[in-house]
């Protein structure tokens, strides 16, 4: 018990001390203390009349200006596919092919009844007084003739379907693209009703999106329109090449725009954010950070002789990232080009 109490009385000790010395550390002479005088660093822009950019924004969807769903010609099963999803294929690129195994011995055959015919066609030519080699000097009406009783023109027909045939078994690009939606894989059968892929030239796009009708004072074909990809930090510009006569019965009018893509980062099917900017003329532009409100009005500060002073404006438009303003007439403030403005 006595151990306790030494314990208890060395630790208020301890603590008494200790507050005595931080008591003392705190008690500095007055004449000490000076007061240093702080500067605020600010960034200032001059004030001039230029172009304030107007904006309509809307979200809208991409689609490929050209794209088409390819499918064979015929029917079999697939022999060959030379391409995956995402590939890139030139115009008349071999995208898969069918076993050609029938088809081959089709032509083969159809050529060599060709040949048989040709060898019949040739002996009535000669027994008709004419010469084979000159079949262009034989008379059309008996040349004709000689054809179809030799059955040289029924296996021509035949030769031209089996090599038509053969080529069906083809599947190639009727422009350049990249490929999409491939459904079916090698060894697979498929029939001339079914899709294969989808063929889509990225180097273009449109973009559909919607305008209020109100708006369309601002619209016209020919207009710069700036596209963002919701899933993309970089931007495309493009015009505006349609805009359909008609207001829909939500009140809205269909607009379409034609953009270049960049690095085939754009895809069919995207969304997007869609600006279109239209200047006016003739405008005090300043920065949104440079505007604050005070006394529940809008005011930027300009900056004379090291002194800033309140100015309030009245807003007439706004953009993304800037005001076009004027001076408050009400409260008989003023601001002109050349004024130094704090922007920051």
């Amino acid at each position: 018990m006595m151990k306790t109490k030494a314990i208890l009385l060395v630790i208020s000790l301890l603590v008494l001390f200790s507050c005595k010395q931080s008591h003392k550390e705190y008690q500095t002479d007055p004449k000490e203390i000076k007061l240093r005088e702080e500067k605020t660093d600010v960034d200032v822009m001059i004030l001039k009349k230029g172009d304030f950019y107007k904006e309509l924004v809307s979200n809208g969807k991409l689609s490929a200006k050209q794209k088409t769903v390819l499918h064979f010609q015929t029917s079999g099963r697939i022999a060959e596919i030379n391409i995956k999803n995402g590939s890139f294929v030139s115009r008349g690129g071999l995208i898969a092919r069918l076993d050609s195994k029938e088809a081959l011995n089709n032509f083969d055959k159809a050529k060599l009844d060709l040949k048989r015919a040709e060898i019949a066609l040739d002996k009535l030519i000669i027994a008709q007084g004419y010469s084979p080699q000159q079949k262009d000097s034989i008379p059309p009406d008996i040349l004709s003739i000689a054809k179809i009783s030799s059955g040289y023109a029924s296996a021509e027909i035949d030769f031209q379907n089996a090599q038509n045939n053969l080529q069906k078994l083809d599947l190639r690009a009727p422009f350049s693209g990249i490929v999409a939606n491939i459904r079916k894989n090698i060894y697979e059968n498929i029939s001339s009703a079914e899709d294969f892929c989808t063929l889509i030239d990225d180097s273009k796009f449109y973009v559909d999106f919607k305008i209020l009708e109100n708006e369309i004072d601002l619209v016209n074909i020919g207009d710069n329109v700036v596209v963002t990809p919701f899933s993309l930090k970089k931007v495309f510009n493009g015009k505006i090449s349609e805009i359909n006569p008609v207001v829909d019965e939500n009140g809205m009018i269909s607009v379409k725009a034609e953009i270049k893509n960049q690095r085939h980062l754009l895809m069919d099917g995207m969304n997007v954010n869609v600006r279109i900017r239209k200047a006016v003329p003739n405008s005090l532009v300043v920065p949104k950070q440079a505007v604050v409100i005070r006394d529940e009005h809008p005011v930027l500060f300009r900056y004379t002789h090291g002194i800033a002073y309140w100015t309030y404006l009245k807003i007439i438009d706004e953009n993304n990232d800037s005001y076009s303003v004027i001076a408050d007439p009400d409260r008989d403030a003023t601001l002109n080009p050349g004024d130094t403005i704090i922007i920051t």
